[in-house]
Order: C-alpha cells, then structure tokens, then sequence
C-alpha cells in the first residue's frame, strides 16, 4: 500500500474519532449543566469545552470573554479554529478523497454527505435550530460512517488496520483529553465549596459523555466516584471506550500491518505493547494515589508519542 493512501485512512479514522467525541461532550456537558443539583456558573462549563479541544488560548486570542453563542460556534463551525467539528470533518473528507479509489463508493458518499450536512450550519442556524439537533446529527452521521468501515472493509486487510489504528489511538486520546477536563471542572467544584453531590455529578457527566453511564450502573449501582470512573473508562478492557481496549486494538492493527521484525526495542510495536502492557496490572486505586491529572496528562502523551513512531514508520518517505 502507499504511504500516502495509509496516511489518509489513518488521519480519516482519527478524525471521525475525534468529532464524535466532541460532539457528544459538548451536547452532554452543556446541556447537563442545567439540570445539574446547584446551578453552575456558565463559564465552568465553557471553560471544560476548551480544554477538551485544546483551545483555550486561541480562544481568548480572538474574543474577549466567555458567551455560549461564541464559544459554541468557534468549538463547533469556526473553520478557523482546526480543532473545531467541521474542521475535522472536512480534514477526514479531504483524506477519503485522497484514497477515494481504496475505498467503497459507500464509504465515500457518506463522508460527502456528513460534510455537506454540516457545513450548511452557520451561528444563526445553531441558535435558532440548537445545539442538540447539530451534535446529534454529528454521532448519527459518525455512527453510519463506522458502520461502513465495519462492513466494505476486508477483515485484517492493511486498509482496515490502518483506519482503525486511527480510530482506537484518537478514541484512547480523547477519554484521557475529557478526563483532563473534568479533573479541572471537579478542583474548581472542590475551590468553590460546592459540595460532594455536584462533584459526583461532573462524574456522571463524563460517563454520560463517553456512553459509559449504562455500564456505570450495571458494574456500580449505588454509587458514581472517581475510582468507578477511573476503572470503567481506563481498566476495563471488555468496554470499547476503556483506554486499555483501544491500546489492545492499536497493538493488534500494528501486528497485523507488520507482524514481523517489529519488536525490537523503540519501534512502534514494541512502545505500543509498552504501554498496553503497563495498564493490565493497575488497580484504580493506584492511579488515583498518583497526582490524577498528571497520570492521566502522561498517558495522552505517550499516546501521542505513538502516533509520531506511526507518523515516522509509516508515512514519512
């Protein structure tokens, strides 16, 4: 295969990745916060959906204050800012054109629609049909685009692997990137005097945000705390959002793309099964007697450390 034509299935699997996790944070964080116990303060809230997109600075360097209309449109529609939704989507069609003739015409029409379909958003448009409709068509059309990755894709074909090596890496990234955020949402919680029930509550949110309250109730019934969370959404490896599944699947799709002369130490393989390795015999207990933040900020970083060996085993010519 040619390192460009994996380039783009790689990027493309990341960014679909990247906006459906987005979406589903911005529609769960906005939208519980006024159902929450006590009425938060707005800009808690604003604040978490910069941080999760890695934008807080560059926010700031264009308006001067926080507002629900600004900080929505630049996270969502402000093709400016190419950490917001339809920056991404943009970027995954331009790579699914790039390796248009890989991939099913399926496959392709829908990234085509997906974008069209958002791109017909403007401010007025997101205030006067909401933000609920926009990110919910945003999971619908991400939801269609995995089932057709899953279904015009030869199994264990390097085309497959590449996809989903970028799906499994992002979707790992983005549950450390919104535990980051929440780790900030609950100290401000904890700075203000709110109270344990709304500190919970932000708990609640984040597996709200990553599909996980269900699993949370039926593993953990009678209470939602942080070592419930740790262990669901970075231990668990029978739920598909955990982070140490999506790291089994991204040492798995680095064996099947080449299964031979790859472990040496350094390469790609070799750091992946590292890391893999280091979260099958941790305890929550240990992670959250670690500083929380600073052990969930190295784990992003060795997960973006991986990403370069891809970057540089793979595509760079």
């Amino acid at each position: 295969m040619l390192s460009r034509i994996a380039n783009s299935l790689f990027w493309t699997g990341r960014y679909i990745e990247r906006v459906e996790h987005i979406a589903r944070f911005i529609e769960d964080q906005y939208f519980d916060s006024m159902d929450s116990p006590v009425v938060h303060k707005r800009e808690m809230v604003l604040e978490s959906i910069l941080n999760v997109l890695g934008v807080h600075k560059d926010y700031y360097n264009i308006y001067p204050s926080l507002t629900d209309e600004q900080v929505l449109y630049y996270s969502i529609l402000d093709t400016g800012n190419i950490s917001s939704i339809l920056s991404s989507i943009n970027f995954a069609r331009e790579n699914t054109r790039t390796a248009r003739t890989t991939v099913s015409e399926e496959f392709w029409e829908n990234i085509n629609r997906f974008y069209h379909s958002i791109n017909q958003y403007h401010s007025e448009s997101i205030q006067k049909d909401g933000v609920y409709q926009l990110t919910r068509r945003v999971t619908e059309f991400c939801s269609i685009i995995h089932g057709m990755i899953d279904k015009t894709f030869l199994k264990k074909s390097p085309m497959l692997s590449f996809i989903k090596l970028g799906i499994h890496l992002e979707r790992s990234a983005q549950v450390c990137r919104m535990m980051m955020a929440k780790i900030t949402d609950v100290e401000v919680v904890r700075q203000q005097r709110l109270g344990e029930a709304v500190e919970r509550y932000q708990w609640r949110t984040l597996l709200e945000c990553t599909s996980s309250l269900h699993i949370s109730r039926e593993l953990y019934p009678n209470i939602t705390d942080v070592q419930n969370v740790v262990d669901i959404l970075f231990l668990n490896e029978n739920f598909p959002k955990s982070v140490i599944h999506n790291l089994v699947q991204v040492y798995n799709n680095l064996r099947n793309i080449n299964s031979s002369s790859m472990d040496n130490r350094g390469s790609v393989v070799f750091e992946a099964g590292k890391l893999m390795s280091s979260f099958l015999y941790l305890t929550p207990k240990e992670i959250i007697n670690q500083n929380l933040w600073d052990f969930v900020n190295q784990t992003l970083n060795s997960i973006y450390k991986i990403a370069n060996l891809i970057e540089n085993r793979y595509f760079k010519l």
